[in-house]
């Protein structure tokens, strides 16, 4: 096991006392992980996860849970304006662990992992550290101001399921997407917790309290549903409608760091600006540090970039677009086991990041580390098939490795993916038919 694995894993032994029925359970996860039973930990983490639910469906809404699913007993229980069933950070971890599941229950695993794909230790650690939470909370609500609430019901022992690690990125975003009901939500209707929803379908921290908007809250909520989705320079005509929403004379925070965002995302870099006015309003506004450390970095500004994203990771350490954004500053500076670093806690927190997995590739490429890199483009191929740049890297690698004819493969495989860099490295006749 890693050292964080062994930690983890000593936190869940500590943990499991309390939890009756569901003991066993909790310690087969333990068990499997110091077995290095990946698989069987995430699936043993969602069987508990449901038989926690299951239980707070007993006790809160005085109902047979039946045979619901996980996703059908988060649905029932997470509602946005009901707080008190589960807590929106609460609900985030859950939906994480769900994910891990999904494509077993569906018998979908099997033929992903035939191709090579492998569940590892990076996993396993992102859903330890989502069920601990989840368990915390459990505690502190249940089993310590109401012992006899809520008991987690005995689970009946089924087979360990393979879990696909290549779905996991879009079930958790689609699964946040349909849970929440942000996207149903009457304008005349917007709170904070619509726009809370918002902020966790894009795995976003909320904001602090203290940066919160105190007006202009429909603005807010519709701007920041129509940024959902983009990216820094994509200039979509959903940014362009966004900008227009939000005030440059805001007093607020909140405000401002989405107004950096939408700068942000039609390649404006006044985003940096207004970035600092968010910050200074409210300096505990990872949001704003994030947009404030991407505006430099798309300026080439490595040391203001690295100190203003090292501040973002430092106020949302379970955040991983200022982690990713981080590993880029120290790529550009060729900063290699910086970055490696980097991109390692990226994947700790969500396993299946295609980006994080290409950049990692090519680190390791750098360093020459080539049976590394090899394994991370062959797990970057099984969740995305078509990522062209994934398979002109397999070509450079495959080309240095001296497996000419494969690396061709590659080449063509990306010029036919649209990569223009493989052009050359592909001639017409080698072209797949």
């Amino acid at each position: 096991m890693t050292p964080a694995l062994v930690e983890l894993v000593a936190r869940l032994r500590d943990a499991t006392a309390g939890f009756g029925r569901m003991e066993p359970d909790l310690r087969a996860i333990s068990d499997r992980a110091e077995r290095d039973d990946f698989k069987g930990v995430l699936q043993n983490a969602r069987l508990v996860a449901e038989g926690l639910l299951r239980a707070i469906v007993v006790d809160e809404r005085k109902e047979t849970p039946g045979k619901l699913t996980l996703d059908q007993l988060l649905t029932k229980l997470y509602q946005v304006g009901q707080p008190s069933l589960l807590p929106t950070h609460v609900a985030v971890h859950l939906r994480t662990i769900q994910a891990w599941g999904n494509v077993s229950a569906h018998d979908q695993a099997d033929n992903l992992f035939q191709e090579g794909l492998v569940v590892g230790a990076a996993e396993a650690e992102a859903t330890l550290h989502a069920l601990l939470v989840i368990l915390a909370w459990y505690r502190q609500k249940y089993l310590e101001t109401n012992p006899s609430a809520a008991k987690p019901p005995q689970r009946r022992s089924r087979r360990a399921l393979l879990v696909s690690a290549s779905v996991a990125v879009p079930v958790v975003v689609g699964l946040l997407a349909a849970g929440y009901s942000w996207r149903r939500a009457r304008e005349d209707e917007v709170t904070q917790a619509s726009l809370d929803a918002v902020y966790l379908s894009e795995a976003e921290p909320i904001p602090p309290v203290e940066c919160r908007a105190s007006s202009g809250l429909k603005s807010a909520f519709l701007a920041a549903k129509l940024l959902a989705g983009g990216r820094p320079g994509k200039r979509r005509e959903e940014d362009a409608r966004a900008l227009s929403l939000l005030s440059r004379q805001s007093d607020s925070a909140e405000e401002l760091a989405l107004l950096a965002k939408a700068l942000l995302q039609v390649g404006d870099l006044r985003a940096e600006a207004v970035a600092r006015r968010a910050i200074e309003l409210c300096p505990s506004m990872a949001s704003a540090h994030h947009a404030l450390g991407t505006a430099l970095l798309m300026k080439k500004e490595a040391t203001e970039a690295e100190a203003a994203l090292s501040k973002a990771v430092s106020l949302a350490p379970d955040w991983v677009a200022p982690r990713m954004n981080l590993a880029l500053v120290w790529l550009e500076a060729s900063a290699w086991t910086r970055a490696i670093g980097a991109l390692e806690e990226v994947l700790k927190r969500d396993a299946t990041h295609a980006g994080a997995l290409e950049a990692r590739a090519l680190a390791f490429l750098r360093i020459s580390d080539d049976a590394k890199a090899g394994a991370d483009l062959e797990r970057l191929l099984a969740i995305d098939p078509n990522r062209g740049s994934a398979y002109l890297l397999m070509g450079d690698l495959r080309t240095r490795m001296g497996r000419g004819p494969e690396a061709k493969d590659a080449y063509c495989k990306a010029k036919e993916l649209g990569i223009a860099a493989a052009r050359e490295r592909c001639p017409v006749e080698s072209m797949h038919p």
